[in-house]
């Protein structure tokens, strides 16, 4: 075997084994918190501790009703901690491995604009700064690191890359930047749609809401997004019409009656008159009904 394949092969364990011992971690946090509630103890929040030790809550003598609760949650801890102790065993022989080699690695940061590091302890980043160990590059030289980060590529860790290498694009796959522009690619897809569907529903040719002037007089105009919404004021203007004895006020509804048969007209490829046949009609039909 290799060197790079033994590189690889190690690290992706490494990687896999140490998710393993984070998760069993969790696991036995998890066991020790039930057995310290089944034995009654409670948590302070304020204080961030619990009000009594783990050895006091696994001595504890519990209620008959919590026994096979209890008895279940210290099962659970002495199964995770056995696992936990086989995966820390196996992990310390892998890592044997590594510092007997101690071959080239590289990690990305897992942010939309994160740089590649040799080591997870760069002198840029933090304790709560996130990896993703690019193990497929475990065991390369230093030049084919650069070449593949890039522009991506630390400066503190690598300070003898070109200038002309770390100004080519990156040709590694951050998953958190793809993942952040699918993001983009689906909220701008949806807001095409939406844009699409009210243009479609607008009661004018260019998909624009209809402005007309307000019906009482007042000198704002009154915006008609739907066309469902422009019929409706034609027919509300015609009922309008029927009982009120105000002139101006009438003459502003047969204006707002002309400008929704324009835009409507305009929008269906029909000649006005058309149109307002077509409204009429259908006036004429919700009046019967």
């Amino acid at each position: 075997m290799s060197i790079r394949d033994l590189a690889r092969t190690v690290d992706e364990r490494l990687a896999d084994l140490g998710w393993a011992e984070y998760v069993l971690a969790m696991d036995i946090g998890h066991a020790e918190d039930a057995i310290r509630r089944n034995a009654g103890q409670r948590f302070d929040w304020r204080e961030k501790q619990w009000d009594g030790t783990l050895e006091e809550a696994l001595a504890a003598e519990v209620p008959a009703y919590m026994a096979d609760k209890q008895a279940y949650a210290k099962a659970a801890r002495d199964k995770a901690i056995a696992n936990h102790a086989q995966v820390t065993t196996e992990y310390r022989e892998m890592h044997a491995v590594y510092l007997e080699e101690k071959w080239n690695r590289a990690f990305l940061v897992k942010n939309a604009n994160g740089h590649v590091h040799k080591s997870r302890s760069c002198s840029t980043c933090f304790e709560s700064t996130e990896f993703a160990w690019l193990t497929e590059f475990s065991g390369a030289t230093e030049t084919e690191i650069v070449e593949a980060a890039g522009e991506m590529a630390c400066t503190v860790c690598y300070p003898s890359a070109p200038a002309e290498v770390l100004n080519r694009p990156s040709t590694i796959v951050n998953e958190e930047k793809v993942a952040k522009e699918a993001a983009r690619a689906e909220r701008e897809a949806k807001k095409a749609e939406r844009d699409a569907k009210r243009r479609a529903a607008a009661p004018t040719a260019s998909g624009e809401p209809l402005m007309l002037p307000n019906r009482y007089g007042r000198e704002w105009m009154e915006e008609i997004k739907t066309e469902r919404t422009a019929v409706s004021e034609w027919h509300s203007a015609v009922d309008y019409l029927g009982f009120t004895s105000d002139e101006a006020g009438k003459a502003r509804l047969r204006e707002r009656m002309a400008l929704i048969e324009e835009a409507l007209a305009g929008k269906h490829g029909v000649t006005v008159e058309e149109k307002r046949a077509e409204l009429e009609a259908k006036y004429a039909k919700r009046r019967r009904s």
